[in-house]
């Protein structure tokens, strides 16, 4: 049996139910598995040069019932400079796990952003920008 899909309720946060589905021991399945990083990226723990960014959450793969990985591990230590990425390429499956659908093998998983730090042009022309206007009192004409 595998599990498909959970309800809790929305008031009380109590489970409501749970669907499960009997598969076929002998046939592969394609389902989507969550991708976890693990380690810690030098470019963004160290060098302090940009954020990590994880651009795809799941990948779907095929297996037989019994081999179907509950989530895949992406080594993030190798990433030492920004725009540096794990690609679908170079994520190791399990043995007997293959990737299912149309995915790319050049498709980013995990990359390290650039931080983009503002100018202070920038920021002071915005903080112009952001301001009203005063406008300066009028003052009565004496007649």
């Amino acid at each position: 049996m595998l599990f498909h899909d959970f309800q809790i309720d929305p008031r009380t946060a109590r489970p409501l139910h749970a669907d499960f589905f009997a598969v076929n021991l002998r046939e592969r399945l394609a389902v989507d598995v969550p991708v976890r990083t693990i380690g810690e990226a030098p470019a963004v723990t160290e060098l302090k040069l940009g954020t990590l960014q994880q651009v795809l959450a799941t990948l779907r793969v095929e297996a037989l019932p019994g081999s179907l990985p509950d989530h895949l591990a992406v080594d993030v230590s190798g990433l030492t400079e920004v725009d540096a990425a794990v690609r679908v390429r170079d994520i190791v499956l399990p043995e007997g796990v293959t990737l299912a659908g149309h995915l790319d093998p050049d498709d980013v998983v995990v990359k390290v952003a650039p931080v983009r730090a503002a100018t202070t042009e920038e920021t002071a022309a915005e903080a112009a920008e952001a301001e009203p206007a005063i406008a300066e009192p009028e003052t009565p004409e004496a007649d």
